[in-house]
């Protein structure tokens, strides 16, 4: 009954609030990552606010499509027909579909990836570089993080995003259409304007180094 009301309340708002807590989940990760490595703050991600749509886009998309890897879109299509399936034929079952869950993940995610990549380079800006990684391609792809993207989406999907969603449906109808205008308005801004930017000087507004600067000129 649960997962009816899910689908019904399954909406452009909720999806959208969805995209927008993923998005913000991945430059809180990146942001994190740069800050072990480097021990400073940095501006991750192509937007000046703090979001990743790299992340959110292709997780979104993911979920929506298969949902979770252990009840989702392939154990359902592996079942169909096996309605008597044992205990252990089950998990059999729920083996495999997470493989597949795994897979298409990794495909996925790494083919946004790609895409976000080059297509950033044509603007002039390198935002990550693997190169010097094993089984690399043009520095915006390789094999060991693909896996690792995979093995991260699924877990995301399987323990998170069915516990955010529930939330988001919760809550109320007006709420989330004014969240959702705010936020696509602020983005879509946001984007041009970087986008503008990087083809002007090479790179994108990095909101970080303009307040580092501002504070050392005082």
């Amino acid at each position: 009954m649960k997962k009816v009301v899910e689908r019904k309340g399954r909406n452009i708002q909720s999806v959208s609030l969805l995209f927008f807590f993923v998005s913000f989940i991945g430059w809180l990760f990146e942001t994190f990552v740069c800050l072990f490595q480097s021990g400073e703050l940095c501006d991750r991600g192509f937007l000046s606010l703090p979001f990743c749509p790299v992340y959110g886009a292709p997780v979104c998309v993911i979920f929506l499509l298969f949902g979770a890897p252990t009840d989702g879109l392939f154990y359902r299509l592996l079942t169909k027909k096996k309605k008597k399936s044992t205990g252990q034929g089950r998990d059999f079952y729920k083996l495999i579909s997470v493989a597949l869950y795994f897979l298409s993940a990794t495909l996925i995610a790494t083919g946004a990836e790609l895409i976000v990549g080059l297509i950033l380079e044509r603007a002039g800006v390198s935002l990550w570089s693997y190169n010097g990684v094993p089984l690399c391609y043009k520095g915006v792809i390789c094999l060991p993080v693909s896996l690792f993207w995979g093995a991260l989406i699924s877990l995301f999907a399987q323990f998170i995003l069915p516990k955010v969603e529930k939330k988001i449906i919760a809550m109320p109808k007006g709420l989330k259409s004014v969240l959702t205008i705010t936020l696509w308005i602020a983005m879509g801004l946001d984007f041009i304007l970087n986008w503008r930017f990087s083809l002007q000087n090479g790179t994108h507004f990095d909101v970080v180094n303009y307040f580092k600067e501002r504070r050392g000129n005082k």
